[in-house]
């Protein structure tokens, strides 16, 4: 096993957790090779050398429900999660800085997945839930969440992170559960203000059911958004290659 500082191109290089890391999630960069990783109930931090040790603590006694924490213009590091408060699950959004100071933020019925940090102090994400409860929303740092667009039956339900593109609007994939023999997806863009529109629809299926795995789509240095999942109804995955409204097509595969 190579060391991090040492590690020569193409090597992967294992590091190895403490006991008190069990279920690591994805890691948030920062500051220049220091990473912070969420996990139920705390928060751990990684060094480019591969020095791992405790952090804050969160009040996510049950789950975690983001892949990472998504770091605002305020510094804060911001999260959703769960947890069992006299004997009912509830959900909320967290955020705490790099001194550990904590803060909740009750957001029933949204409590969205943030993904999009933006200049203006927003935070853009989507909330995943029943139905009728499937939103595109943006939250600002006191916590406060504004609904910009609740998807229809026909639009589904979003799956997997944003991705903010190049011009200035962002991206997803959103799936529809409702047929017998599987179930389809969608490409979608979404402006800043929540106007919505489906690009491309997947009769075979592209969906990644828990919106919080991981980002959908992808921009590569061409400008093209790229994205892979399992399919609903054959072996293997499904690549897409979506071009942003900016190169003046709606939608290609």
């Amino acid at each position: 096993m190579a060391d991090g500082p040492s590690a020569s191109p193409g090597t992967l290089t294992y590091i190895p957790m403490p006991v008190t890391v069990q279920a690591p999630l994805g890691l948030t960069e920062v500051s220049p090779g220091k990473f912070v990783g969420l996990q139920a109930g705390t928060t751990f931090v990684v060094t480019s050398q591969g020095k791992v040790s405790p952090f804050c603590q969160i009040p996510a006694t049950e789950v975690v429900r983001s892949a990472k924490a998504v770091q605002a213009v305020n510094g804060r590091l911001y999260g959703s999660a769960g947890a069992s408060q006299g004997g009912q699950n509830v959900s909320f959004n967290f955020s705490f800085d790099l001194s550990c100071n904590s803060q909740t933020y009750p957001t029933n019925p949204f409590t969205p997945i943030l993904s999009i940090p933006t200049p203006d102090g927003s935070l853009f994400g989507t909330y995943y839930g029943v139905p009728t409860a499937n939103a595109f929303v943006r939250m600002a740092l006191d916590g406060t969440v504004t609904v910009l667009h609740s998807f229809t039956t026909q639009e589904g339900a979003p799956a997997g992170l944003l991705v903010l593109a190049v011009d200035g609007d962002f991206y997803g994939i959103s799936g529809s559960f409702s047929k017998p023999a599987g179930s389809s997806s969608s490409v979608y863009r979404a402006t800043p203000q929540g106007d919505l529109k489906i690009l491309a629809t997947y009769a075979e299926g592209i969906v990644q059911t828990n919106v919080g795995s991981g980002e959908a789509l992808i921009q590569a240095s061409n400008g093209k958004l790229y994205g892979a999942s399992f399919s609903g109804q054959s072996p293997g995955r499904l690549y897409l290659r979506v071009v942003p409204r900016w190169q003046g097509l709606q939608g290609a595969v």
